[in-house]
């Protein structure tokens, strides 16, 4: 039963329980620093010639982590890939789709403080700018799942005399998609 659509609680970090549950996991993210992050291209882990470093802009001497760094070889591959994928995805129910989202939402909520940590560490972000911005992309996957299934419903068109006619969404394939700020 999917619920009525809730904004994520942003955190009050005024509250020392809260306050504490940031403070660990900022001490927990921290201990993790120096990992190399490969590209998931297929489910597979592909590592690359170059390395993309990130370092704590406020302490730019600590290294947060190195990534891979994609070439259009690797756009190829992740289009290829996901192409392939798509040949089964396009015929898995709208439900089990939606449900991956929300199922990525509670994720979320389980690790709210340790994403926002990341984000601190690796971008700057005051405590409540992180907290934020890990609110919005819960709310993001709660919100397009829900909008997957009221997509997944035959949708209103008009109704022209002598005719049946009707409106479904169906899936078209695949794309990349890089934006400006990336």
């Amino acid at each position: 039963m999917v619920t009525e659509f809730r904004n994520e609680q942003l955190a009050d970090f005024n509250d020392s329980e809260t306050f504490k549950k940031m403070e660990d996991a900022l001490r927990a993210v921290k201990k993790q620093f120096g990992a190399k992050y490969p590209l998931i291209i297929g489910g597979k882990k592909v590592s690359t010639k170059s390395e993309i470093v990130s370092t704590n802009p406020a302490s730019p001497k600590e290294i947060v982590g190195y990534s891979a760094s994609a070439d259009l070889v690797h756009v190829d591959m992740a289009i290829d890939a996901a192409a392939k994928t798509f040949e089964s995805w396009r015929w898995v129910p709208e439900e089990e789709r939606a449900d991956r989202l929300f199922h990525a939402a509670q994720v979320m909520k389980r690790r709210k403080f340790e994403l926002a940590a990341w984000m601190v560490y690796e971008n700057g972000k005051s405590w409540a700018e992180a907290d934020g911005d890990v609110c919005e992309a819960i709310d993001f996957c709660e919100f397009y799942a829900r909008e997957a299934l009221r997509y997944a419903e035959v949708q209103p068109c008009l109704h022209w005399p002598g005719e049946h006619d009707i409106m479904v969404y169906i899936p078209l394939g695949v794309g990349v998609i890089v934006p400006p700020w990336n």
